[in-house]
């Protein structure tokens, strides 16, 4: 049994044949009839992750040689994958159709408010109408698909069950008969086997083919006349532990090169504007999303063999090295001498193996490692792209830059004295003498303006307790908070948000806790700043409780952490070099 896009099939015909099915489509009507750019012919399929490693990504290679291929790195290919023969035939014989007959689909009035549009009037096979605009063997269908089937269901208890499914009480569970297990049109009909529909009743409501979009991953500068994927295989299992595997990739993965079968395409462009040779570039991505990035690279060094080139910063992230680092090969030849990830021409490749270690390292913390580097680029206008999940991937950026951008600012000089105990002696002079005292009269800097705007804003914080009372609280509460966040930075989740959230919830209690006896501060240089401000402090009462207290509980904290938290000896090792 052969597909309509098999090998053989004339190139001409095939895009008649396309174009016809998909402009008869009523739910193609003003969108997406168009022919396909071109037809373009698998010359390889590699698979680029080791098997069973729990992914499935592989590196297809198109070819065409009738055509000049038109795109742009970083543009989309959109692929219309063939549907399955074996299925589309057992969706002909369920409906009682006849494979020969030839049809034409036309709307009764054709009111879609886009000019020029024309629907095509030539007879076109039934069964290459199936294939083309029907979508049969993997989208799953909506409500009203239901409610139409139930016309025509002739036993009782599937009427009612279809009729209950088409009704709003009907809707939870049949999200859960359908939605949840992606039921395909074949199997709905294979289900209620008394519904005979008549195929015209059957074009309104059946989904339409889609075409996929794929990011390309090859440079047309490096690659005339071909054009890379890569692709992850998409499998799933299931409610009731069925497995389903997505349809496009699935479809690529199970080509035959021998076979030669024919793949329409379209070149749309990507959300990936192509840079110039000129501007320094910043790539961030994990996993598959290095797609865009392949041909970037491969464009940026056919241009460095005609001319100079700005550099470009790549930081990929994979699982492990052995089983998903894709592409390794290619990335490492161009960040060697010379090539336009090397650091000799200003660029650099970072790679983050988040399962190779105990402590899970991520693409922002590279980041994090190399944010000078990235800074000197973005000075020089470099353009920064991100590819990924569009809720994850920018979040996670976004918290690198931040984290970096707050390290080193505080308001607290516990939180300054507190990483310095245990360094250098000019880390520690630089804070105790420059860093702490800069703090204090910004604070009393900015109560004073925040006193003249506001005279009656209040005291700041009183102690309501006897000294020796007040201290032990002052102390017991900053033990806590230095040990919170010590505890966050070497063991804590990854995300710099949920970092910050723990520790202003933990602030904030303590603040609550304290507020009647001390004020709960925990903070010297504010403390200062609204004593000094309004002129109102007793120095005993201030140094002992809101300097003395706190300090020597940041000590016993960070040497308490220190002791029953020790380093790694690589992570001291490195220490003892910094010094």
């Amino acid at each position: 049994m052969q597909s309509q896009l098999s090998a053989t099939s004339d190139l001409k015909y095939v895009e008649m044949q396309i174009e016809n099915a998909r402009s008869m489509s009523p739910q193609n009507l003003g969108h997406d009839r168009r022919k396909p750019h071109c037809l373009l012919q698998m010359i390889m399929n590699k698979q680029l992750t080791k098997v069973n490693c729990g992914r499935d990504v592989c590196h297809f290679e198109l070819e065409t040689l009738s055509y000049d291929i038109a795109y742009q790195v970083g543009d989309v290919l959109e692929i219309l994958p063939s549907q399955n023969p074996i299925p589309v035939e057992a969706f002909i014989q369920r409906c009682n159709l006849n494979t020969d007959s030839y049809i034409t689909v036309e709307p009764k009035s054709v009111q879609t408010g886009i000019p020029d549009i024309s629907i095509s009037r030539t007879p076109i096979k039934l069964r290459t109408f199936v294939e083309l605009a029907m979508d049969i063997t993997s989208a799953s269908s909506r409500r009203y698909f239901f409610e139409v089937m139930s016309f025509f269901a002739t036993v009782e208890h599937e009427k009612e069950r279809l009729l209950y499914f088409s009704s709003p009480e009907g809707r939870d569970d049949l999200y859960q008969y359908n939605q949840k297990e992606r039921k395909t049109i074949l199997v709905l009909l294979e289900d209620f086997l008394s519904v005979q529909m008549p195929f015209e009743w059957l074009v309104q409501p059946v989904p339409p083919q889609k075409t996929r979009p794929l990011s390309i991953s090859s440079s047309p500068a490096s690659h005339p006349n071909q054009v890379h994927l890569t692709v992850s295989a998409v499998s799933w299992m299931t409610p009731i532990k069925r497995k389903r595997s997505g349809f496009c990739s699935t479809w690529l993965s199970g080509l035959d090169l021998k076979e030669g079968v024919q793949i329409l395409v379209w070149f749309n462009r990507g959300s990936l504007p192509p840079p110039s040779p000129s501007l320094p570039l910043i790539l961030i991505r994990p996993g598959t999303g290095c797609a865009p990035f392949c041909g970037f690279v491969a464009e940026r060094e056919v241009q460095s063999r005609s001319g100079p080139t700005a550099p470009i910063l790549f930081f990929f992230g994979c699982r492990n090295e052995e089983n998903d680092f894709l592409y390794k090969d290619f990335w490492i030849s161009h960040a060697q001498s010379d090539g336009v990830l090397s650091e000799e021409k200003g660029g650099g490749f970072f790679v983050a193996f988040s399962r190779d270690q105990k402590q899970k390292v991520y693409v922002q913390h590279k980041m994090q490692d190399q944010i000078q580097r990235v800074w000197s680029l973005l000075n020089v206008g470099a353009a920064e792209y991100v590819a990924g999940s569009s809720t994850k991937m920018p979040t996670d950026v976004f918290s690198a830059w931040l984290s970096k951008i707050s390290k080193g600012g505080s308001y607290n000089p516990l939180t300054l004295l507190s990483p310095t105990v245990f360094g250098g002696i000019n880390g520690f002079l630089f804070t105790v003498c420059i860093r702490i005292p800069a703090q204090v009269l910004g604070s009393i800097t900015g109560v004073k303006l925040i006193l003249q705007t506001f005279p009656e804003v209040g005291y700041g914080p009183r102690l309501n307790v006897d000294l020796h009372h007040g201290a032990l609280t002052e102390g017991l509460f900053t033990f806590v908070i230095i040990s919170i966040s010590l505890g966050l930075a070497k063991n804590g989740p990854n995300s710099f948000f949920i970092k910050i959230w723990i520790t202003s919830i933990s602030k904030l209690a303590l603040h609550i806790l304290g507020f009647d006896l001390t004020g709960g501060c925990m903070n010297p240089a504010a403390v200062m700043g609204w004593a000094f401000a309004r002129g109102k402090h007793i120095s005993k009462e201030h140094l002992y409780v809101y300097w003395l207290a706190p300090i020597e509980a940041t000590l016993l904290g960070v040497w308490t952490f220190k002791l029953l938290s020790p380093p790694a000896k690589k992570q001291e090792e490195e220490a003892k070099k910094s010094k």
